[in-house]
């Protein structure tokens, strides 16, 4: 476990060319971080994926299914019983989408 939230770097350069993917590593943990990776590269492994996405909250990765797979006019249907937060995003924040 990495306990980082931010990474340091020798000079500008060395941070800028990790900022742009060219150089692997790390920025800031909320971003990617090596823990992460690691459950990430673990997941991929015990469900033969090709990747896996781990998120820091239940509501991270809901929000991220419907802001990606979701688009104006599509429908969802669920459940009353859905967790609240679930139910907010559904009832007062995809409606002013569209």
């Amino acid at each position: 476990m990495v306990t980082s939230a931010a990474y340091g770097y020798q000079d500008v350069d060395e941070w800028y060319d990790v900022a742009l993917g060219t150089t692997p590593g790390f920025i800031y943990s909320r971003m990617s971080n090596p823990t992460a990776e690691t459950l990430e590269a673990k997941i991929c492994g015990l469900e033969n994926a090709d990747s896996a996405v781990a998120f820091s909250t239940g509501m991270a990765a809901i929000s991220s299914v419907f802001y990606t797979f979701l688009s104006n006019g599509c429908r969802v249907v669920s459940t009353k019983g859905s967790y609240g937060g679930t139910n907010k995003v559904f009832e007062e924040i995809l409606p002013r989408m569209g």
